[in-house]
């Protein structure tokens, strides 16, 4: 398969994505434009939303692509994909669906009486998507054919974007998981001690609290979490209607500057230049699309669903840059990562079967009680997992541009000064050869530990990207190279985590220790360093499914929370 071809696919499959060139059209970035620019624009909103939609709660993404290629591609279409062998080709992928709707938006016309109810303008609806992905692809990272680390290089620049914009086989569970950890985080938020009110930050930006902001989310979502196959297609359920609760109608205005645009500004937004086709801001921060006062239609669920964690804190980081203090919520969503992290950890040892693994969350050096050794530390029997939590951001300049150079300085900056290097650092102070230079923690019997687990967890799924793990592991491997550490000790190769793989996880650890399955990780997937930990992962559920109870719990609990929120004083 081409390389650069699968590297941007927009979705987690094993077919490559078709394109326009492949089944012998003309493309150009000029004829997109001269077919969108004949339909009706909120048309095009309507119909991409809905194959999008459909993409994003599909459990069988081969069974949906060939349900769209029947129904939007002329005969004439599908039988030069068959006679070309590309059956199994992928046409329709969220990142197809996302470009797609940007150019719409630039193009389309708002006073357009051309509709998608006739055979030739579905195809050209086909026809285009073949386009964009041509334009994707042309526009994809370049693989440079010499030697092996530029490769590499390249592979994890590449990998980014289908990362972001992958609809994953497990994509409900992840959004149930975020809709929890969002409600984690506020509570996590209301309990830590800080120099400034998050809540009041939060309240002066928006009008809203955290809660009734992540509730109206939350219902928003719901919606289209349980829209079933069969309501997409008969387009139905696709508009939110603000006034299905009369009663908290003014939250919703409130909402809605944050989330959605109207279809009547949409279009010179999209207009305006970008460095970057690809990297969808416009829908990043207006994933609804406001057709009237009262009605929207969601654009992409993923993205709503984000604005439930990295929506709360760009809205506190923006309120704050006002007076001078944004660089604070950094400091501040670092420590929140780190105390949900430790609650994930003690959960889950609390309910270990015996004998259990101890824990200790921000371990002191006895010798300098201010000094932190590590974020937590989880003990064994014979060995330590030291965790170092980091919530790190990466521009999506950095993320999206690439520029491997670019990428490379975002990722050191955070070895630099944080996560790697203070891994390392905990490390040496703990098994120093040198005993005037070793420190000691309480709980920490270094005598008895044999091997010592390094494990950095990243709050943003862009580190779960291909080579990631490559990358900061040679890094954690560098560090090394002067080491002065006790004899009987082996230390573990650095394992990357993000906080939804843990999350993942958590399930798994109740039964079998933390530090087995980092072992199975290695030994399984330790010779393919460009894989990611999410590799073990997708082999853990599929030989061993295990539900995860608190996250299906919670839910549940959001869900019976949001009918008594959302129910008329009337009504009760």
């Amino acid at each position: 398969m081409n390389q650069k071809n699968q590297i941007t696919t927009g979705n987690l499959t094993f077919g490559h994505i078709l394109s326009a060139s492949m089944v012998g059209y003309q493309y150009s970035i000029d004829t997109l434009s001269q077919i969108l620019r004949s339909f009706n624009l909120q048309e095009m909103l309507g119909t991409l939303a809905r194959i999008n939609l459909l993409l994003q709660v599909s459990e069988g993404f081969s069974e949906e692509e060939k349900f769209l290629k029947k129904t939007f591609c002329s005969d004439d279409l599908l039988n030069k994909i068959i006679h070309k062998g590309l059956v199994e080709g992928f046409m329709f992928t969220r990142q197809s669906c996302l470009r797609l709707l940007t150019e719409s938006a630039c193009s389309s016309d708002i006073n357009s009486k051309r509709y998608l109810d006739k055979i030739d303008a579905m195809n050209e609806l086909a026809t285009s998507y073949l386009i964009v992905n041509e334009l994707i692809t042309a526009e994809a990272a370049r693989i440079r054919q010499d030697i092996e680390v530029n490769i590499r290089k390249d592979l994890l620049v590449g990998s980014i974007p289908t990362l972001e914009y992958a609809i994953h086989p497990n994509f409900m569970h992840r959004t149930v998981d975020l809709m929890v950890r969002s409600k984690e985080y506020s509570r996590i938020l209301s309990k830590i001690p800080s120099n400034i009110d998050v809540k009041d930050v939060f309240y002066k930006a928006t009008g809203l609290t955290i809660k009734e902001y992540q509730y109206l989310i939350f219902n928003i979502a719901a919606k289209y979490l349980l829209t079933t196959r069969q309501e997409i297609l008969k387009n139905e359920g696709m508009v939110f209607n603000f006034e299905s609760s009369p009663h908290i109608t003014s939250l919703y205005d409130k909402l809605c500057p944050h989330v959605s645009i109207s279809i009547d500004v949409l279009r010179r937004t999209a207009q305006k230049p970008t460095k970057l086709e690809n990297e969808f801001r416009l829908w990043r921060q207006y994933p609804l699309v406001s057709l009237t006062k009262y009605k929207v239609i969601c654009i992409d669920l993923g993205f709503l669903v984000d604005k439930l964690e990295t929506g709360m804190f760009w809205i506190i980081r923006d309120e704050l840059k006002k007076t001078g203090e944004s660089k604070m919520i950094f400091d501040l969503w670092g420590n929140v990562l780190e105390r949900y992290t430790a609650s994930i950890i003690k959960r889950v040892i609390n309910n270990q079967k015996s004998p259990k693994s101890s824990y200790i969350v921000s371990p002191k050096f006895q010798q300098k009680a201010e000094e932190e050794c590590t974020d937590i530390a989880v003990c064994d029997k014979d060995s330590l997992i030291l965790i170092e939590c980091k919530a790190s951001v990466l521009s999506a300049q950095v993320k999206l541009g690439g520029d491997f150079r670019d990428l490379r300085e975002g990722l050191v900056k955070i070895i630099e000064e944080s996560g790697i290097r203070q891994l390392w650092e905990a490390i040496q102070k703990l098994v120093h050869t040198n005993i005037d230079e070793r420190k000691t923690v309480e709980g920490i019997d270094i005598s008895k530990v044999k091997r010592i687990y390094p494990v950095l967890l990243l709050s943003d799924n862009t580190f779960a990207s291909l080579y990631m793990n490559w990358f900061f592991k040679s890094e954690f491997e560098r560090l090394k190279k002067d080491k002065l550490l006790m004899k009987h000790l082996n230390i573990v190769p650095l394992t990357v985590l993000t906080i939804a793989e843990l999350e993942q996880l958590e399930p798994y650890i109740k039964e079998t220790p933390f530090q087995i399955h980092i072992d199975r990780w290695f030994a399984q997937f330790g010779n393919q360093d460009h894989l990611g930990f999410g590799a073990y992962l997708q082999f853990l559920e599929k030989n061993e499914y295990c539900p995860h109870e608190f996250m299906e719990e919670q839910f549940e609990q959001i869900k019976t929370d949001l009918q008594v929120y959302f129910t008329s004083p009337d009504d009760k």
